[in-house]
């Protein structure tokens, strides 16, 4: 029990480094004014449905309810980047900054939160009422420059795929149980079939038992390093050859200290994952 609560803490502690070195990253960037956005016409009411079906999991652990208010109200579109977007309803600072403190956080998410709002020329203020609770809310200008026939404009990337044959089946290697949701989703929408796999285990057991056309794979996994699942994996005669995409919070990192070439990694996507680059790496899987 002793050697359990030590490794929660240790657990809990490499987490809290991992966020604090991408948020100081981000303000980096934010201060040099590197901060990359790639901004398009997207429906922000469809955004925010991800982002609260994304969190629902989570809130619920905590006991917290999500709720859509006016989420049928139509389409409303701006011009953004749908990713940094998604940050912004991510974590936010507290008012304990102690270590003692019941709920984890690095204490910059509302500072990216607003160099981000910023950048879509927005404005994000918020309304307490001590002992009820805080509304944190953001304004973003709407763009209505959209030709008739967008509808029509799509790139290739974002078309569904045709297959001459029978569909692609994917497995997807992913213990974060909403994110490997909202990943079976886009695989869906490009005409793909969609399976996930929580662990190593399970995914060496699906492989085994099943004929896959693919894999995406995290390499922060429950019972085993990833790294080293996609070595057994290219043991294996089965699955040698398999297509492998990695989605990490880590990719940099890891792909500079090893060598990447010899574990034929289709590509490797950083989180949170950018959809046109998966759907390039899709196509050349």
């Amino acid at each position: 029990m002793k050697t359990r609560k030590l490794l929660e803490l240790a657990n809990r502690n490499s987490e809290r480094l991992v966020l604090l070195i991408s948020d100081i990253l981000d303000m980096e960037r934010i201060e040099t004014g590197n901060l990359e956005c790639h901004f398009k016409a997207i429906d922000l009411l469809a955004l925010a449905q991800i982002s609260l079906d994304v969190n629902r999991c989570y809130a619920s652990e905590h006991n917290v309810q999500l709720q859509f208010i006016d989420g049928d109200a139509g389409p409303l579109n701006i011009q953004g980047d749908e990713h940094r977007l998604m940050q912004v309803f991510e974590r936010f600072s507290q008012a304990d900054s102690s270590d003692s403190r019941d709920k984890g956080g690095t204490g910059l998410g509302l500072a990216i939160t607003k160099k981000i709002i910023d950048r879509h020329d927005g404005y994000i203020d918020y309304v307490s009422d001590p002992g009820k609770g805080t509304e944190i809310y953001f304004d973003i200008p709407e763009w209505n420059n959209i030709p008739e026939d967008s509808a029509e404009q799509k790139s290739e990337n974002d078309l569904p795929f045709v297959y001459s044959g029978s569909t692609p089946r994917v497995l997807i290697c992913e213990d974060d149980a909403d994110l490997a949701h909202v990943i079976s989703c886009i695989l869906e929408e490009q005409g793909l079939n969609a399976e996930i796999a929580k662990s190593g285990m399970s995914t060496k057991i699906l492989l085994k038992e099943g004929n896959f056309d693919l894999l995406l794979a995290d390499l922060n996994l429950p019972d085993m390093d990833g790294l080293q699942l996609l070595v057994e994996l290219r043991k294996d005669d089965k699955t040698r050859q398999l297509p492998v995409i990695v989605i990490s919070v880590r990719v940099n990192e890891t792909r500079d200290s090893i060598d990447a070439n010899a574990l034929e990694v289709v590509d490797w996507l950083q989180k949170p994952i950018d959809n046109t680059r998966l759907s390039a790496a899709l196509k050349l899987a």
